[in-house]
């Protein structure tokens, strides 16, 4: 044989053993081994589960706070007249809890112990009032947490905001479904008689509830095109009934 063929020949096969010396891939995963793998009657379909290899737990979409910013608050406790003041808070609805920010440390402050509280929109600057929700009770259920005081007179308006959950719905099996957890907000408006509160849903019920100014009130919303689901309408409608309320009185 030509000794420069048989050079030849000999150099290749070394150069293929080099190559196969540097394969970055493991043996147990080669491009081919495992086109020739995906496309076998025995591979594993979307169905099967990977047992051993983790899934994805999903996220958290929302936050259980009324408000994520830290806010400088005044906060009256029950049974005292002890005020504490400046510092800067957070409402955690579902934990029924406000925090407070001291220097560089959060502590907790339980809503039981709290008898109201107004703080400072950060941002705004605009005061916001709540007051303790016991005591208070819709359809005979008693109540819990803070009740924020939108308006105060004869009739006051309330805002409640509660927290739902919806919990992750992921089937693995059939991959389909959510991964998420989302925590929503729900804010629903209430005017208080004494201590029982009444949701607002239609405006002929607070033309009844108003009485002998239903008609007037009537006309006020009419005229100023006030929406009954909104809160700067309910803001405006309250404010007006109990300026009426208040120039009676005096």
């Amino acid at each position: 044989m030509n000794v420069r063929v048989v050079l030849i020949c000999v150099s290749f096969v070394l150069l293929s053993d080099l190559c196969l010396g540097q394969n970055v891939l493991p043996p147990q995963i080669r491009i081919r081994q495992t086109m020739d793998g995906l496309s076998s009657a025995g591979g594993l379909s979307r169905s099967d589960v990977l047992y051993g290899v983790d899934i994805d737990q999903g996220r958290v979409l929302g936050d259980y706070y009324l408000d994520t910013k830290w806010n400088p608050a005044s906060i009256l406790m029950v049974g005292s007249e002890k005020i504490i003041e400046g510092y800067p808070v957070k409402y955690d609805i579902e934990g029924d809890a406000i925090e407070v920010m001291v220097g560089k440390q959060i502590k907790l402050i339980k809503v039981s112990q709290v008898e109201s509280m107004i703080w400072y929109d950060s941002i705004t600057n605009v005061p916001l009032a709540f007051i303790n929700a016991k005591g208070f009770s819709e359809n005979n259920v008693a109540l819990s947490g803070l009740l924020e005081v939108l308006v105060d007179g004869d009739i006051p308006l309330i805002r409640k905001t509660t927290i739902w959950v919806k919990r992750p719905n992921y089937v693995p099996a059939f991959d389909v479904g959510s991964k998420d957890t989302k925590i929503n907000k729900r804010e629903a408006f209430y005017y208080a008689k004494g201590k029982t509160l009444f949701e607002i849903r239609k405006k002929k019920q607070l033309i009844a509830l108003f009485g002998d100014k239903g008609v007037e009130m009537g006309e006020f919303i009419k005229v100023n095109h006030l929406n009954i689901k909104e809160q700067r309408g309910l803001s405006n409608i309250f404010l007006h009934y109990n300026s009426l309320i208040s120039k009676e009185s005096h």
